[in-house]
């Protein structure tokens, strides 16, 4: 697979009314700040997002602006997490519906996995979608990690692309070439060049980019 993430990827907020629903023209206004100030990609219904608080329905339409008013511009990455191997493949089947560029797909939130269950958990997701998909490890908000270890099997599996971490750690790099990790700070690939990107100002990147996008 030749996809390969890469520069600014902010996880974008979900806007809502004073009701509580969503806002859709105010996320389309963010797709285009975002986009205009220089973003690589697009990031709807991560844990910024709160991908938990929507049902399906609400969760497709939310898809759905954001790559409509996206328009080919610059990839779009659906947050396709949930806290069952079923509940992803459901959303996973909705984003390639909808259209987009890739999913990122955290682990189960707090029932403690082994390994082993982690690695069958993502490469069943895998088994049931041709989209690139960005395991995301995030063990404070989870309760989970995946090792290391864990991570180098599954780079193996052609359609899992990335890792994204919060726990900064650093990957084995002589497992695939196309392979790319994070350890939360910067990106790189198995070749060992570095990407360059910031997470320290993931902040400044879900209101303006234009400081640091030209780095990159």
């Amino acid at each position: 697979m030749t996809f390969v993430p890469k520069g600014i990827i902010p996880p974008i907020i979900t806007p809502l009314t004073d009701e509580g629903e969503v806002n859709y023209p105010v996320l389309r206004q963010m797709v285009n700040h975002l986009i205009d100030n220089g973003v690589h990609g697009l990031f709807p219904l991560g844990t910024t997002g709160e991908f938990y608080a929507f049902d399906d329905d609400t969760y497709r339409k939310i898809l759905e602006t954001v790559v409509d008013e996206t328009a080919g511009r610059v990839p779009v990455y659906g947050g396709a997490s949930h806290i069952t191997t079923r509940g992803v493949i459901r959303l996973v089947k909705i984003c390639e519906e909808v259209g987009v560029d890739a999913v990122s797909v955290l682990t189960p939130m707090f029932v403690s996995q082994t390994q082993d269950e982690l690695y069958n958990y993502y490469k069943t997701i895998a088994e049931n979608t041709t989209l690139p998909i960005i395991m995301y490890n995030n063990k404070p908000k989870t309760n989970v990690t995946i090792t290391p270890a864990t991570v180098a099997k599954l780079a193996d599996i052609e359609n899992i692309v990335a890792v994204k971490d919060k726990c900064s750690r650093v990957y084995p790099s002589d497992k695939r070439k196309r392979f790319l990790c994070t350890d939360g700070k910067r990106y790189f690939d198995l070749r060992s060049s570095l990407l360059r990107s910031n997470r320290s100002n993931r902040i400044l990147c879900k209101c303006s980019t234009e400081n640091c996008s030209g780095y990159l």
